[in-house]
């Protein structure tokens, strides 16, 4: 299985530069136990650490320490080794530490969180200390073997701010810890530990190098299933350990300078009635078509149906199909799907599934249905429940589908669900996307159909960060790599996760607000994103909370965007390269419709417009430098230079986007104008540039069909030109800056 880790070399320290032309690593190759977690999104290392590693720019990649190791000559990419073991236990340590060894005289970091996972082998038979401190020597660690506990009478001596008691302070009786010093001058302690009188006895709990890393088992995270606290500060631990000062970040998170925003509705409820009652008697979608999409033209929102729902042969209304139409024919609609029979236990339908198997379990105590009896194997019958589409996700579900017309069909879900949905859309448009059903934990096998067919895909994740979940633990990755196939997450829980499964506090969603907060400061982590079901039309509570939703949307500083958009953004962080050009200057490859690098503590960075190609614009926020990309830029190249702190705002010979609402591309400076590109976006195009010098300026703006316009807008002292196109954006526009007395 797939995800993605990190190497880097042993003589690079954090302000190092890598060797021109080299391409810089982004992959951590990450070490889990694959008889506990069979699957690796079950692994704290998914969990917890892969979301501030994708932050880091770092992908993640995972091994299962019960396979081959992977060739050590083999490791193209790889930065470093992160292992997160919950127990003491491998298959053959003397052969694991051996192979670590190697991998680690080849520069890359390694990285221990809990655990070591060799203190005996599969046959439980204890390993040696000397084998022991041959796997800490080389991040400069040495070890008696001895743990201490209990430890009522220990203390903690050395607390390194900002690296440890990151979301929890250590409180009470501290856990049991195995004794460690730093037998290098190298090694870093930022938590110790001490006893005995006059505190004679010492211990290291965490500990960066120029190799890497150790913090010990209970001086990480608390981790359990409903309970996640990070006690090590993860984006400062990984970044020392990993060494990424130096790696500029592909970001997910931000789009022409501003912070990207997205919405997606799974279509569970489609044929719900509404209980709200001035729209008595009408579906919940067509509440939500009514009151969430209509209205909010200047919002993108991707909305996918159960082709179940829809298709006149199961249990497609007029009414349903209706809704549909309406809904697909909005401009700022995009068209997904959300499989046929609406999986809810994905693995389920693994490579033991049996349709036989699953009518006598599930659906042959329903009332029988003739009309579906030929397509189960003989003896069987079908009998959907067309109740189960319309609820919300249970946890313990009864059926492993909402629908059993037929027997699982990964082509029917996927593509069968895209052919059932294409007469319901207008010219033009066609089903961009799939939004994963129930559990989402899909296969490999589904995510290499939806591939196959063009499509991108999106669900999973569940991040909230809030009062409830008041930790980055509960913050998803962009994704997951399984198998050489990407699954991308959303970017934010949904309704359902705010309302217990859709039992009570039906205006829980409200509190999304806190989310989008919290993941946007005091470090953006993710894009804003509104994920609901169209049973947030049924009720009165749940549609008032959806909207205060939409309008604090509509109120922020936000670059819209399409699901798929997004999607293909997420994609692009795990394809992306970078080639080192020099000390200051990266070439970037194969990024696909990824436009933003993050350059981070970079207050005194500034890009240098001369000696760059394809940026169309920089912006400093949170002490980061947002690099906008331009899309027409098949291999971009930024180069930095220095740049006063204090300055807000970088002077360049070239004028360049500070931050708008569409996307900019195609940026050139022909004769006669100042500056000249396409743009293209939802809602009206707001916009803010750096000119060199402040003045009048004459904009242009023209679209296909002869459409011609022009405004005037000032530059103030301090060069900053602040315009608004208001002109629709989903058809491109060429838009001409010019100095009012040298253009037009």
């Amino acid at each position: 299985m797939l995800g993605l880790l990190l190497l880097i070399s042993p003589v690079l320290g954090t302000a190092a530069t890598a060797a021109p032309g080299k391409t810089l690593e982004r992959i951590v190759l990450a070490l889990y136990d694959g008889e506990k977690y069979p699957d690796v999104r079950g692994t704290p290392i998914h969990r917890m650490a892969e979301m501030p590693l994708n932050h880091l720019g770092l992908k993640v990649r995972y091994h299962d320490i019960h396979q081959p190791m992977p060739d050590v000559a083999g490791m193209k990419g790889v930065r470093g080794v992160l292992t997160w073991f919950e127990d003491d236990r491998n298959p053959n340590p003397k052969a694991f530490v051996a192979w670590a060894e190697n991998v680690m005289k080849q520069g890359v970091r390694w990285v221990i969180f809990g655990d070591l996972g060799i203190h005996h082998d599969g046959g439980g038979k204890d390993t040696s200390i000397r084998l022991l401190n041959r796997y800490l020597a080389r991040l400069g660690l040495h070890t008696d073997g001895r743990w201490e506990t209990p430890t009522y009478d220990i203390r903690l001596r050395k607390k390194t701010p900002g690296m440890v008691e990151f979301e929890r302070a250590y409180e009470g009786i501290l856990p049991p810890f195995l004794n460690v010093r730093a037998a290098s001058a190298d090694a870093v302690t930022h938590l110790a530990a001490e006893w005995g009188k006059g505190g004679a006895s010492r211990s290291a709990l965490v500990i960066t190098g120029p190799q890497g890393g150790y913090a010990q088992t209970g001086y990480t995270a608390l981790v359990s299933e409903k309970r996640l606290l990070w006690l090590v500060n993860p984006f400062e631990f990984f970044r020392q350990t990993f060494a990424t000062d130096q790696l500029p970040k592909p970001d997910t998170t931000t789009l022409s300078g501003r912070r990207i925003y997205y919405s997606h509705i799974d279509g569970d409820g489609w044929r719900n009635r509404t209980e709200i009652e001035v729209y008595s008697g009408k579906l919940s979608t067509e509440v939500i078509l009514k009151e969430a999409i209509e209205p909010y033209s200047d919002l993108p929102v991707t909305v996918s149906a159960i082709a179940g729902d829809l298709d006149p042969e199961w249990y497609g209304s007029e009414a349903a199909r209706a809704a549909a139409r309406k809904i697909f024919a909005l401009d700022q609609v995009e068209a997904a799907t959300h499989t046929y029979s609406h999986p809810f236990d994905w693995n389920y339908f693994g490579d033991s599934y049996n349709p036989l198997e699953e009518w006598r379990d599930f659906w042959s105590q329903q009332p029988a249905s003739h009309h579906w009896r030929d397509r189960y194997p003989k003896g069987a019958a079908s009998a959907p429940k067309p109740d189960l589409a319309g609820q919300a996700e249970p946890r313990e579900y009864p059926t492993p589908r909402a629908y059993g017309n037929f027997p699982f069909d990964l082509k029917q879900e996927i593509g069968g669900s895209v052919r059932a949905l294409d007469p319901l859309l207008p010219p033009g448009k066609q089903v961009e996307l799939i939004l994963w059903t129930g559990d989402t934990w899909v296969s490999e096998a589904a995510l290499r159909e939806a591939s196959r067919l063009g499509l991108k895909n999106l669900n999973g994740g569940d991040t909230r960060l809030d009062h409830e979940f008041p930790s980055c633990g509960w913050v998803s990755p962009i994704g997951v790599a399984l198998g050489g196939g990407l699954q991308i997450y959303a970017s934010a829980s949904n309704e359902n996760n705010y309302t217990h499964l859709w039992q009570d506090r039906f205006y829980g969603f409200r509190h999304l607000h806190q989310t989008l907060e919290n993941t946007e400061s005091p470090r953006r982590l993710k894009p804003m994103n509104i994920y609901y079901h169209m049973y947030s039309g049924q009720k009165e509570a749940s549609l008032r909370a959806l909207l205060d939703n939409l309008n604090y949307a509509r109120a922020a500083n936000v670059a819209p965007v399409s699901a798929s958009h997004y999607a293909a953004i997420a994609e692009g962080f795990y394809s992306t390269e970078l080639i080192s050009m020099g000390a200051s200057e990266w070439r970037v490859k194969n990024r696909g419709r990824l436009n933003t690098l993050r350059f981070d503590d970079a207050s005194g960075k500034a890009v240098d417009f001369e000696h760059s190609h394809g940026v169309v614009g920089q912006r400093h926020y949170q002490g980061s430098l947002y690099v906008a990309l331009d899309a027409d830029a098949r291999e971009p190249v930024v180069a930095l230079k220095g740049h006063p702190a204090n300055n807000r705002y970088a002077t360049s010979a070239r004028p360049y986007l500070l931050e708008g609402r569409w996307e900019v591309r195609g940026l050139s400076y022909p004769r006669g104008a100042l500056a000249q590109f396409t743009a293209r976006g939802y809602g009206k195009g707001t916009m803010r540039w750096k000119v060199p010098h402040p003045g009048m300026y004459q904009v242009r703006i023209e679209k296909e069909g002869g459409w011609k316009s022009s405004i005037t807008a000032k530059a103030g002292d301090d060069g900053l030109l602040s315009f608004t196109v208001d002109a629709p954006g989903l058809t491109p526009v060429r838009i001409t800056l010019g100095v009012m007395d040298e253009v037009l």
